[in-house]
């Protein structure tokens, strides 16, 4: 993909996958498309995907030609501002068996001018070309326009067509550290929410329980933090003092204590803590006697145990990356959990290697897929970053 300033970044516009919806290994969602205009062609050969792009096979199997065979294939962008700026990412397979005297070639226009020279597409090989950076005209046009060559017997064909927009940030990412820093907060308070405003944080009884993070003093851009009405246990920490712009509401955590009155429960919860241990060590070393008292007998009979090693499962840990929010509006996982309701099984309407797509509706009835990474997938977010 094309590289953007620093300040910028590429935001999802829509993906034309020829009037199928394609399984994909990078989680993207391709929609049909279809004009009245065209018709749609199919093989059930297999067609190679494996240039870089992925494309999944099933999309790449089917294209879209021009009815009337002589006609040019004209695609329009609608509703851009006259500022916009984007970038188009245009895949082609020849999925079709030619004939000795047959010829598919074609050139691609945008606005009048020449973006991609006269060429053949290969047969069940996937090509894909993406150029430099658009806009509309003056007049406000964005049109491409596949166009055959005098030399060519069939028309131009598409199996499937990117467009990503160039957005400007308005302002700067949120730092890593302080996304790791809210992550620990909730896996050790076993917060299940997906909240990522960063200035006022509203924690009120959500039953969260352990101690205060010392962590917290990550969070630098952090001015409203709301525990009160939890099971949080332990003293205040003498660090919350020194973060002056942070104001801290701890009412009603009855495990919440001050330092002096936690040192006096300490005492007391380690005298029982050093009663409980030695029962427990005591139970432990009658078993083992017991234990080896049944041995013997069976050594002295010739019968010995057999034991099987069991393989051991690994489990990995569950990270959550974090990425920033590039999009036209800034939207927090409150909005995000209102429109999909939650992230609903309902409105769940795709699954991949690294992550969901929920099915939402913005407060302006807007209906919007949001796509979530999964947790523990540092191998895919790269991969998200960009489809994002």
């Amino acid at each position: 993909m094309k590289r953007t300033s620093t300040k910028h970044a590429l935001i999802y516009c829509f993906r034309y996958g020829s009037g199928v919806y394609g399984a994909d290994v990078f989680d993207r969602i391709w929609l049909p498309y279809n004009s009245e205009n065209w018709s749609q062609i199919r093989t059930d050969n297999s067609v190679d995907n494996d240039n870089g792009f992925k494309v999944p096979e099933n999309v790449m199997a089917t294209a879209s030609v021009p009815t009337d065979p002589d006609a040019h294939m004209n695609i329009s962008l609608t509703g851009l501002h006259q500022t916009s700026r984007f970038y188009v990412c245009l895949h082609f397979s020849e999925i079709q068996e030619l004939g000795p005297n047959d010829t598919r070639e074609f050139k691609v226009m945008y606005n009048g001018r020449l973006i991609i020279d006269p060429f053949k597409p290969i047969s069940f090989y996937t090509s894909s070309f993406i150029g430099d950076e658009l806009g509309p005209n003056a007049n406000g046009q964005c049109t491409f326009s596949l166009q055959k060559t005098a030399s060519s017997t069939l028309p131009p064909l598409l199996n499937a067509m990117e467009v990503y927009m160039v957005n400007s940030l308005s302002q700067n990412e949120t730092d890593t550290k302080e996304v790791d820093t809210m992550i620990n907060i909730k896996l050790s308070c076993g917060i299940m929410s997906n909240q990522r405003s960063f200035h006022c944080k509203n924690l009120t009884t959500h039953g969260l329980t352990g101690e205060i993070q010392e962590s917290i003093s990550n969070l630098s851009s952090l001015q409203v933090l709301d525990f009160s009405n939890n099971s949080l246990i332990g003293p205040v920490q003498e660090f919350l003092a020194h973060m002056t712009s942070l104001k801290v509401i701890i009412e009603g955590n009855p495990g919440i204590c001050s330092s002096a009155s936690c040192a006096t429960t300490n005492k007391k919860k380690t005298k029982t803590k050093t009663m409980v241990i030695a029962s427990v060590a005591a139970s432990i070393f009658l078993i083992l006697v017991i234990f080896l008292v049944i041995l013997k007998r069976r050594a002295k009979l010739g019968r010995y145990p057999n034991s099987d090693d069991d393989d051991n499962n690994l489990q990995q840990c569950n990270n959550q990356s974090s990425f920033s929010e590039m999009a036209n509006n800034m939207f927090t996982y409150e909005d995000l959990a209102q429109a999909t309701d939650n992230f609903s099984n309902v409105n769940l309407i795709g699954q991949g290697g690294f992550g969901y797509v929920h099915k939402g509706v913005l407060p302006d009835g807007t209906e919007v897929a949001i796509k979530q990474l999964k947790a523990g997938r540092r191998q895919g977010e790269r991969k998200f970053r960009v489809e994002i």
